[in-house]
């Protein structure tokens, strides 16, 4: 049946069926005549379920449908038909169709034949993320089926995850029948590739054409620039459309937010930071070799303030990293050659006059109606207040942040009240003529009318805000908002109402705070005209100066986890007080800074922790010798975590040097850093002799115990070394015994791989068992990515050895940690994952991994285990046939990182035994 030639279509709650031929490009490119048969038979069958269990088929797309449903279970029976029939079909030489489905039960809102897009999208982002033969189903549509399951039909829980929308994490549910397939890959979701794409707490709107464009754009070009007026929805179409590319990049979609980065000089540093880049990154050049090895796409977010450095940075990535894919946001583009500018348009408004079924349609009137909904209870279009609806989206120029501003303010005024105080105060800014300009002055127009609705003490917390590049939580908010004389300024209060405003963000989950760029920078404008940007910053600064020392402490012992945590929350404003000490020439200050943080740092990047410290040393601000001596023990301990060990070395001697010179105490941690470059190195004697040293001046310092524990865990290893087991034992008790003591979950995990490598790595003969025995009394896990990294690596070889379950998928994972780190640990792995696969039969593999270890590593490894384990496979790779020896001559030089990890991860993701 139709009325007026729509399709009647179901309404209220409605469950939708998506499909999509999995691989249907490639078929239709190798096999067009029979993919055109193909498809006819497949629409034939998957329309004739669909109509079979009462759905409309609301579009076709592409090589597969859209249905509606008025019942789940109708929706449920149509797919599983469809599925069923599909897989019994006899597709000839084409091999089977597979097809993806995905089921969807929402509230949906028909308008002129046709559904508002919401809740297809969400279907069509949860088949997205199936495979080829699977059915997922939403948690609603689960709920909704309930107990009602048809008979050997089941719905297997896959857990909550992250669709292509960017929304948080929804749980999804695959659905069972003896006549499909059960096991999949896991799921396309967004957490199932690598990146840092942040969740958004709100619904996309009215981008859809955009995002096919520029998804088209980026994956045929290689630079896109979104460019528009602020608050136009550049960040938020950038980072929907590296969600929506993200497939076809191996190694990830990242985000690099480059408003807090004050200079041209940290755009490396904010990139590598960002891409979390092993530590040793930390030049121009060393970032780009880095990327060379790598498919990924970057976002390169608010780049006006820093035009030439991204620009710089683009052309080196275009030029050097050929599988590097850039998506810049700018007010402007970069001026790269290949560059493809596309510039983000206002959303589209309704015509004067139009009604409410009409308006609907129109991309800003959704995103009105949606947060205006989101903020008051009961608000929906109506035909009562369409007409002021219309004329604020109009009067507003289709500006996401401006409707956004604008639809705040819905819970305590009517959008006729709205309307008419546009009317009243709204006016653009004289002079011009640019229709870019007008967007621009429309936005600022439209900041200026919702500031100046705000009480004067709400301005003044507001201008203050501001001096914040990233989050913060309301104490930090208190200590730089509050007014020196003390007169009673409720900042907590005013914060609350700001956000109620929608001038500041909230998120709940972190409970922290943010601004938009456009409201910051309009309110740091607003700072300077109040002349208070210099106390607000110098506020702004001792706060943080005050956190990092009153949480430094917390690093050292059983409140690591708090620390860590809270740090990390802090990083990007620690990095802009930073920059701002530097430019104040407050060298003693960024000095205390670097060394409060530097055990943060070198769990997280050291090299921005190094690069403070060296300026402190270099600017030569420091003018007391012990603190010369401690900042350069402190950088000595970065560089160490860098993988830096002659600079390492040199700091730490310069350290001791200038602490003879004066008298004076030498630095603990330049100590610790000796001794393990000494044991690296196999310098044994020189090694113990530094431990000696350590621990008759510092054994007793209760402020000192971690690196304590971890100068003990080294003499373990060193007396094991020489063959001085007994010895080795009795310090391996004392620092197990410390560990505990001191609960600090990086010294127990430091002290546990220290005792299994006893065992396993300082003696001619592993003793598996043994090694492993250390891993069953201690299962732990390290809160620090090279510690973890350490860890698996160790207890995987002993699984190894021991001939024990799940060993080589535990060095698979400790060589995928020691990727991302950039540890010395990476060729052990990587060696030990040879061995495994060599001794396993699989030779080929085993030969190119242990090829590329060889010939890429840069280790200083010396250890008695590392022979051992090289003797095995030159005896293992002995029977090489001169197929795979040819092989190895003329393709393993070419072989990449990227290379090895897929060899990597393709044998993962086999059964072993």
């Amino acid at each position: 049946m139709s009325v007026s030639g729509w399709p009647v279509l179901p309404a209220g709650v409605v469950t939708f069926l998506f499909t999509d031929i999995e691989g249907s490009t490639r078929l239709w490119e190798v096999m067009p005549e029979a993919m055109r048969a193909a498809l006819a038979r497949h629409d034939a069958m998957v329309r004739g379920a669909i109509g079979g269990h009462g759905g409309v088929v609301v579009a076709e797309l592409g090589d597969g449908m859209a249905a509606a449903f008025p019942s789940a279970l109708g929706a449920l029976g149509a797919a599983l038909d469809a599925q069923r029939a599909l897989s019994a079909e006899a597709w000839g030489p084409m091999g089977r169709l597979r097809v993806r489905m995905g089921v969807h039960t929402d509230e949906a809102v028909v308008v002129d034949g046709q559904y508002l897009n919401q809740p297809l999208n969400r279907c069509a982002r949860i088949m997205a993320a199936a495979h080829g033969g699977q059915l997922i189903v939403s948690a609603s549509t689960a709920a909704v089926v309930g107990d009602k399951l048809p008979d050997r039909v089941g719905l297997l829980e896959l857990g909550a995850h992250r669709l292509r929308d960017l929304a948080e994490p929804v749980p999804l549910f695959q659905v069972l029948h003896p006549d499909l397939d059960r096991r999949f890959p896991p799921l396309r979701s967004v957490d199932s590739f690598a990146g840092n794409l942040p969740s958004q707490l709100s619904s996309f709107v009215g981008r859809d054409v955009d995002v096919a464009a520029v998804a088209d754009a980026v994956r045929s070009g290689r630079l896109v620039t979104l460019t528009g007026t602020g608050g136009v929805g550049k960040t938020r179409l950038a980072l929907q459309v590296a969600a929506e590319v993200l497939p076809m990049f191996a190694d990830g979609a990242w985000l690099v937010e480059l408003a807090a980065v004050a200079t041209g000089d940290d755009v490396v540093a904010a990139v590598a930071a960002s891409l979390r880049a092993p530590s040793l990154v930390t030049t121009g050049d060393a970032l780009v070799g880095y990327l060379a090895q790598r498919r990924l796409v970057v976002v390169l977010d608010n780049c006006e303030h820093l035009l030439d450095s991204a620009a710089g940075f683009a052309e080196v990535v275009l030029a050097r990293a050929p599988e590097v894919h850039l998506i810049a946001t700018s007010r402007e583009p970069l001026g790269v050659d290949g560059e493809v500018v596309r510039r983000v348009r206002s959303l589209d408004v309704p015509t004067p006059g139009a009604n409410a079924a009409a308006a609907r349609h129109c991309a800003a009137v959704q995103l009105f109606v949606d947060r205006a909904a989101a903020g008051s209870d009961g608000f929906a279009l109506s035909d009562t207040n369409v007409d002021a609806v219309v004329d604020i989206c109009r009067r507003l120029d289709g500006i996401p942040l401006a409707i956004e501003l604008a639809a705040a303010r819905v819970g305590g005024m009517s959008p006729a009240d709205i309307a008419r105080r546009l009317n009243d105060r709204f006016r653009l800014l004289s002079g011009g003529g640019r229709r870019a300009q007008e967007r621009h002055r429309t936005l600022l127009a439209t900041v200026s009318w919702s500031h100046a609705l705000l009480s004067e003490p709400e301005q003044r917390v507001f201008r203050r805000l501001a001096v914040f590049p990233a989050t913060f939580d309301l104490a930090a908010a208190e200590a730089v908002c509050a007014d020196t004389d003390q007169s009673g300024l409720d900042v907590v209060d005013l914060v609350v109402g700001l956000v109620a405003r929608s001038l500041i963000q909230h998120d709940p989950d972190s409970d922290r705070y943010s601004l938009l760029e456009t409201l910051r920078q309009y309110g740091a404008d607003r700072l300077a005209d109040a002349g208070e940007t210099d106390p607000v910053r110098e506020a702004y600064a001792a706060h943080y100066l005050q956190l990092a020392a009153d949480t430094a402490p917390g690093l050292h012992d059983h409140r690591f986890a708090a620390a860590y945590a809270l740090l990390l929350l802090e990083s990007d404003n620690f990095s802009a007080v930073a920059s701002w000490l530097a430019a104040q020439q407050r060298w003693g200050d960024l000095a205390d800074l670097a060394a409060d943080l530097a055990l943060f740092g070198t769990s997280v990047h050291p090299s921005e922790g190094y690069g403070w410290c060296r300026q402190a040393i270099d600017e030569g601000g420091i003018t007391d010798p012990q603190r010369m001596v401690d900042a350069l023990g402190h950088a000595a301990h970065l560089l160490l975590s860098m993988g830096e060990y002659a600079l390492c070395l040199t700091a730490s001697h310069d350290a001791e040097s200038l602490a003879e010179r004066h008298g004076l105490q030498p630095s603990p941690w330049a100590m610790f850093a000796r001794s393990l470059i000494h044991l690296y190195r196999g310098e044994l004697d020189e090694s113990l002799a530094v431990t000696d040293r350590y621990l008759s001046l510092f054994d007793r310092r209760q402020d000192l115990q971690l690196a304590t524990v971890w100068t003990l865990a080294v003499r373990t290893n060193v007396l094991a070394a020489m063959g001085r087991h007994d010895d080795s034992e009795l310090v391996l008790a004392e620092a197990l015994e410390r560990a505990a003591r001191l609960g600090h979950p990086g010294a127990l995990a430091a002290i546990v791989i220290a005792a299994a490598q006893v065992r396993l790595c300082f003696t001619s003969e592993p003793d598996f068992d043994a090694g492993l025995a250390v891993f069953d009394a201690y299962p732990i896990s390290s809160p620090a990515l090279d510690l973890e990294a350490w860890f698996r690596c160790t207890r995987g070889f002993a699984l190894f050895g021991a001939g024990r379950p799940g060993a080589l998928h535990e060095l698979a994972e400790a060589s995928r940690l020691a990727d991302r780190s950039g540890g010395e640990f990476g060729p052990f792995a990587l060696e030990a994952l040879a061995l495994g696969y060599a001794e396993a039969g699989n030779l080929p593999d085993a030969a190119l991994i242990h090829h590329y270890a060889t010939r890429t590593s840069n280790s200083v490894l010396q250890w008695p285990v590392m022979t051992w384990i090289r003797d095995r496979i030159d005896t293992a790779l002995a029977a090489l046939d001169v197929d795979d020896r040819r092989r190895l001559v003329t393709d393993g030089p070419a072989l990449s990182r990227r290379d090895i990890m897929a060899i990597v991860n393709r044998n993962d993701q086999q059964p072993h035994h």
